[in-house]
């Protein structure tokens, strides 16, 4: 189990004095919410399976998850705390951004993209991917095109203020004039078409770690046969290669047997 990060000036918060000063209710909610990234599930994405049963068992509510007290509580913290019944999936909004260190930290960051393949490409993961790369929290960049949301988020910062590489993006050079773009060479027909270094890079991957290729098969099956909604929102071209992925690999589970 990981360690959490707490800021010791988390009780000068305006959002945490909000709550105490709303008196019992609010105080409620306030334990609740430090139960959500300080319990035995989280990990270190901020992002976990539980029931809401569990929850409530495990910090205290003796009436329960549907009770009026944890239902309140519940809604109190929204704005920190995001809940998906039907994934059955807790969500710390500002976890990675409170852990010391952890946004600049390349093996942080790879545990990170480890648990979210555990999780598979459902609608929580990718919302949690697409907040942090709005923070500059580059986790896109580590994981299969899939996890990147309907808008397809681009790897790395966001573009806006802030220095190059931490959000922002470098002026042009005065009196340099930018490079011309190579264009793309169209094959003839006939002619050995060279494979993307993205493609050779995953196909390596899943030779030198076929446990986890075969985890990453079974998350895109399984969503592709319980959520039809989310797997027609992956861009045509990604999901058609996807489609082909899972053939392959059917062929070849069957040449197996």
């Amino acid at each position: 189990m990981p360690y959490s990060s707490i800021d010791r000036e988390t009780w000068d918060d305006a959002w945490i004095r909000g709550l105490l000063k709303e008196g019992p209710s609010g105080q409620v909610a306030c334990l609740l919410f430090f139960y959500c990234f300080t319990n035995s599930h989280m990990n270190l994405a901020g992002i976990y399976q539980v029931g809401l049963d569990t929850v409530a068992l495990e910090s205290g509510f003796a009436d329960g998850a549907e009770g009026e007290r944890f239902t309140a509580a519940i809604q109190r913290i929204r704005s920190r705390v995001a809940y998906s019944a039907k994934h059955g999936v807790l969500w710390v909004r500002n976890y990675i951004r409170n852990q010391r260190g952890a946004k600049n930290d390349p093996n942080y960051l790879l545990g990170v993209a480890r648990v979210l393949e555990d999780l598979g490409p459902i609608t929580p993961v990718r919302r949690m991917i697409e907040w942090n790369e709005r923070h500059g929290i580059a986790i896109a960049k580590l994981l299969p095109g899939v996890y990147r949301g309907r808008g397809r988020v681009p790897p790395g910062p966001p573009p806006g203020r802030g220095r190059a590489g931490v959000g922002g993006t470098v002026p042009p050079t005065k009196g340099v004039s930018p490079l011309p773009s190579s264009p793309t060479p169209t094959p003839h027909r006939g002619s050995k078409v060279e494979k993307s270094p993205e493609k050779k890079t995953a196909k390596a991957k899943n030779r030198q770690n076929p446990d986890a290729a075969a985890k990453r098969l079974d998350a895109l099956r399984t969503m592709r046969e319980r959520d039809p909604e989310e797997w027609a929102n992956i861009p045509r071209e990604r999901r058609e290669g996807l489609e082909r992925e899972l053939a392959e690999e059917a062929d070849s589970e069957g040449a197996r047997r």
